[in-house]
């Protein structure tokens, strides 16, 4: 139970974080849909995430920043040609993930560790009741300013 507490957390802090305009950085993990483009060990920045329905969530990666690192992680097909050989490389370089934010570890792990550290220490000293006029970017620069 603590272990799946403990997935709910760190999720909906990642989902906090992308919503107060933080863009982080990700890296494809095992747990990614087979049928997808993404491959585990992929990058991929964060550009958005909303709730889809239920408790499922899209989150929309942007590939292009990393594409030539990722090209290493392109397995075959079926019919022997990779992702970018076949043309299936997503338009835009944007693919869309849905996940399960409460129970199940999400797609990808953060590689932006001290800026989720960052957002974590903003939950824990501001109360959720005076987040709305103690923003983060609010809190963020109370902190630039203290030093």
């Amino acid at each position: 139970m603590e272990n799946i507490q403990q997935i709910h957390h760190e999720n909906i802090a990642l989902f906090k974080l992308i919503q107060s305009g933080t863009k982080p950085v990700v890296r494809i993990n095992e747990t990614i849909f087979v049928d997808s483009f993404l491959e585990p060990g992929m990058k991929a920045r964060v550009i958005g995430c909303q709730h889809d329905h239920l408790d499922s969530w899209e989150f929309v990666l942007d590939l292009s920043e990393f594409y030539e690192e990722n090209k290493q992680y392109m397995t075959e097909y079926s019919d022997g040609l990779n992702a970018e050989e076949s043309g299936r490389v997503p338009k835009r370089m944007k693919e869309s993930v849905y996940c399960s934010i409460s129970f199940h570890p999400l797609a990808f792990d953060a590689l932006d560790e001290a800026r989720l550290d960052l957002y974590l220490k903003y939950q824990s000293e501001v109360p959720e009741k005076e987040r709305a006029t103690n923003s983060y970017m609010h809190w963020l620069e109370s902190k630039v300013l203290e030093k």
